[in-house]
């Protein structure tokens, strides 16, 4: 049994299928609009213990074409050694689309600093979904 964090088989918090519309064109260039396979169902699995989700986008065939993974890290402040809260201080925005020649466009968004609040963004090409 493969038990990537994020696979089918892994145990996640939440996890369920859906058919209902997905967002998944967010962040995609709109030149590669045309050369990305369409998926028409979607997973959802939401992490319990932090802040992180991951959605998978399948075409009719039940094969992968979208994935996309969210994660915020967190950590304990204080803003006066009374009031204690959590601060993200390191977010991760990943969006995977397969082509129809089956590599994968992917944009990569790191945000960090305080409040996550320094950000950029990268496409890359892949021969594989990523994990």
């Amino acid at each position: 049994m493969n038990l990537h964090p994020f696979s089918r088989s892994a145990p996640l918090g939440n996890s369920s299928r859906t058919c209902e519309e997905h967002d998944w064109r967010s962040g995609l260039p709109l030149a590669w609009l045309a050369q990305v396979v369409r998926p028409v169902f979607f997973t959802r699995h939401r992490e319990y213990e932090i802040r992180a989700e991951r959605v998978l986008g399948y075409e009719t065939e039940d094969q992968p074409c979208y994935c996309r993974h969210e994660v915020v890290i967190t950590e304990l402040r204080t803003d006066d050694d009374e009031h204690w809260f959590m601060m993200p201080v390191y977010a991760e925005h990943l969006a995977g689309w397969r082509l129809v020649d089956d590599r994968w466009l992917i944009r990569r968004q790191v945000s960090t600093g305080e409040d996550c609040s320094q950000s950029r963004a990268f496409f890359t090409l892949a021969t594989e979904m990523p994990r």
